[in-house]
């Protein structure tokens, strides 16, 4: 039933797994999986690890536990599969890294870009913006302009580091359908506080709009999980 397994991310591997046991129909809800002592060996890894993925799914609702009877698949597992689907989503998926990555830097990125931005390169920013809220009227894909006023940013802050390290991060702009229009209105208001030279609030106007792009693709991402389910319930 389980194969044993290679670092790294021992315990995810091992979610998976039940998980997948679980669709196949080798475990059913109401059944009893193995002691700890026989899934170590089945997966061939650590008690301390088996532990920490069954207290994982126990938490997700795709198991639940019985003191001194082991662990059984939960009767209500199917919301136990949703939950897990979507974490696995959330961490496979490599626009939350991108999205991770740019809430620690960016922020602080525009307070020294406000402080060093030249005229010419505020002039780029505002046709950025005129050419996004242009597309958004069009109801055309507005990637190129949003991603040109992000590196414009990092540019302004004459930090060759940073520069490099954003261009090295590849596709740095998440476009999320749903997030189109209020998107447009973050570059608007955070091309208003470089303007007037507000660092503190280009900053929190960006972590602003950075979380609401994140929250948008955890929304998009919940809505397939939540169809991949129902295609497979049918």
């Amino acid at each position: 039933m389980f194969e044993k397994l290679k670092k790294p991310l021992i315990y995810e591997k091992i979610m998976e797994q039940i998980k997948e046991s679980v669709l196949k129909g080798e475990l059913k809800p109401g059944d009893r999986l193995p002691s700890e002592r026989k899934m170590t060996e089945m997966f061939g890894t650590s008690r301390m690890s088996l532990r920490e993925a069954l207290k994982s799914l126990s938490v997700l609702g795709l198991i639940e536990s019985n003191p001194g009877e082991g662990y059984y698949i939960s009767q209500s597992y199917d919301r136990g599969l949703s939950s897990l689907n979507l974490m696995s989503f959330y961490l496979e998926d490599v626009r939350f890294s991108v999205l991770e990555t740019r809430l620690i830097i960016e922020p602080e990125a525009i307070k020294l870009a406000v402080e060093r931005i030249t005229p010419e390169q505020l002039i780029e920013l505002e046709k950025c913006v005129e050419e996004m809220l242009q597309r958004l009227e069009e109801s055309k894909p507005y990637l190129e302009p949003d991603e040109k006023f992000h590196i414009i940013i990092f540019e302004a802050t004459q930090n060759v580091v940073l520069i490099n390290m954003i261009k090295t991060l590849g596709q740095i702009i998440v476009e999320i359908p749903k997030g189109k229009e209020s998107s447009a209105k973050d570059h608007k208001d955070i091309l208003e506080a470089v303007k007037v030279k507000d660092k503190e609030l280009a900053a929190e106007l960006m972590i602003k709009h950075l979380c609401s792009t994140r929250q948008n693709l955890l929304n998009e991402i919940h809505n397939k999980v939540i169809s991949e389910k129902q295609a497979f319930e049918k």
